[in-house]
């Protein structure tokens, strides 16, 4: 009977304890950062899915963990499921078009501003450019080159979009709010990178081309001042980003109602079918299909051709609803480091381009004011600026009728090929063929290449000659089920540009970071 006793009070005991455990299990909570992220990186598999109709999207919505982006205007979403037997489930559901499953490693990269480059095409003779400093205030060759400084921005600026390493806000020479607006973004792991911010000046330098302050006797004078910014977190700290991040960044573009996206990053892929640029996801039908139908919804996306130097594939740049801008030097060539493909369409100046910029010294971050760079990515930002003043005296047009007075008023001194594709941009004379024409122009896209046989380049002066361009059968095929209406993402608040701004940022931002990582350049 007392071992009765004894193996009673035991079990007592023990199970006492047991329930303690689990109680004092379910009760902890992390309390070191490095917990909390573990925490999260082990909380699901990030996904982009596309869906096929309402119910695919319901199907999602009931199963995802956690919705990330909701670009329900566009039948995609960015999830957070539970575990691999979800995305099997969904990829065998018919309602469901595709369910790509994010790489953790960044694939994209910022396209670099190459600092100091000779250039055997250029008429110095290749002569190194050294940084210039200076106070009175310039109006940059990049901005001349593509007549941006003989336009005057019309009464219905639309507001660009820049997915990039951030913006120097407090810049004396860039916009402050509510003239340029943000949208934060916070990662998988809970790190927030700020829209504000910039620790690498690659975003702000793009900025400067598109933006910079107009008649302040100091800096630069961008090619569109008087534009509407809206700033997105394309790239992280270190200049990189994975699918997901680019994909959430251009979808808070679109939530904060920008008509023009500029992409300063890719990853290049000389055979889009090669595996390695498949499983990497450098290349994803399903991100073709996202920016097909960002175009057929009115958004269009200027991104960068790269710096490789080589006859390679760019994307996001090389997927045919993109316009892919190239880099030329002083005397139109191509600039050496501009990549080559079917898929060039526009150029821009890239070679010794003056820019804004913010620095680090021993012990912080400081503005510049004037420095030289060249690269693809300078090029892109002074197009998508030219983009925005066309668009802003033409806004009945839609996005293939600027696209197509861009190309069709281009300035080719070497003929359209795969260096410099339609050419330089012209933009006074793009505006000049739309007031002749209207916004009637026959579509000019191209679908897989650039069509140089297109009959419309011009090699010296401009004309208004109406000659077809391209046949409606030539657009790329885009989703019929797009609706113009724009979506809120649910979990990352934008705040959208409007007329009339007032929604300033609500905290005093951290302008210049203490942080010691350097801009780095190739």
């Amino acid at each position: 009977m007392h071992l009765d006793h004894l193996l009673l009070a035991f079990v007592l005991v023990a199970s006492f304890l047991i329930a303690q455990g689990q109680q004092q299990q379910k009760q902890h909570i992390p309390t070191t950062q490095n917990e909390q992220d573990d925490n999260k990186n082990k909380a699901g598999i990030q996904t982009i899915i596309e869906y096929v109709d309402d119910i695919g999207r319901q199907l999602v919505l009931n199963t995802a963990k956690q919705i990330h982006v909701d670009a329900g205007n566009f039948h995609f979403l960015s999830a957070e499921l539970q575990s691999d037997v979800d995305i099997e489930m969904l990829r065998r559901n018919p309602h469901i078009r595709s369910v790509e499953r994010d790489v953790d490693d960044p694939i994209f990269e910022a396209v670099p501003f190459v600092d100091h480059m000779k250039d055997e095409d250029s008429e110095d003779g290749g002569t190194v450019l050294k940084r210039q400093r200076r106070m009175d205030e310039m109006i940059p060759e990049a901005v001349t080159i593509i007549q941006a400084h003989q336009l005057d921005m019309g009464e219905d600026p639309p507001t660009i979009c820049i997915a990039d390493s951030g913006y120097a806000l407090g810049h004396p020479d860039l916009p402050q709010p509510p003239q340029v607006q943000g949208t934060n973004m916070e990662l998988i792991n809970g790190r927030i990178l700020r829209w504000d911010e910039d620790h690498t000046g690659h975003g702000t330098e793009s900025a400067s081309i598109i933006a910079a302050i107009e008649g302040n006797d100091q800096g630069l004078r961008g090619a569109s001042p008087d534009v509407r910014l809206h700033i997105t977190r394309g790239l992280d700290d270190d200049k990189r980003s994975t699918v997901s991040q680019m994909f959430r960044a251009i979808q808070q573009c679109v939530d904060a109602g920008a008509r023009i996206i500029n992409l300063s990053l890719g990853c290049p892929c000389k055979d889009r079918n090669d595996p390695s640029c498949r499983s990497t996801r450098c290349v994803s039908d399903q991100m073709e299909r996202y920016f097909a139908n960002l175009h057929a919804g009115g958004i269009l996306v200027f991104a960068a051709a790269g710096n490789q130097g080589e006859e390679v594939a760019f994307y996001p740049a090389s997927y045919p609803a993109v316009v892919s801008v190239g880099a030329a030097n002083r005397r139109l060539f191509k600039f050496g480091q501009s990549n080559s493909n079917a898929h060039v369409e526009l150029m821009g100046l890239g070679f010794a381009v003056n820019v804004l910029g913010v620095e680090k010294s021993e012990q912080d971050w400081y503005y510049s004011f004037s420095e030289i760079t060249s690269g693809t990515s300078v090029a892109t930002s002074g197009v998508a600026a030219a983009a925005a003043l066309l668009w802003s005296h033409f806004p009945q047009c839609n996005v293939t009728q600027i696209r197509t007075a861009l190309g069709r008023t281009a300035l080719n001194v070497n003929g359209c090929d795969t260096n410099t594709g339609f050419g330089l941009v012209q933009v006074k004379d793009a505006h000049d063929l739309l007031i002749t024409e209207g916004c009637g122009l026959d579509g000019r896209l191209y679908h897989g290449g650039v069509s140089c046989d297109a009959g419309f380049l011009k090699t010296e002066a401009p004309t208004t000659t109406t000659q077809p361009v391209m046949a409606p059968s030539d657009v790329p095929s885009l989703s019929p089920s797009i609706a113009p209406t724009l979506s809120q993402s649910p979990t990352l608040e934008p705040t959208p540009l409007t007329d009339s701004p007032t929604n300033a940022p609500t905290e005093s931002p951290t302008i210049l970071s203490t942080s010691t990582e350097e801009p780095t350049t190739a």
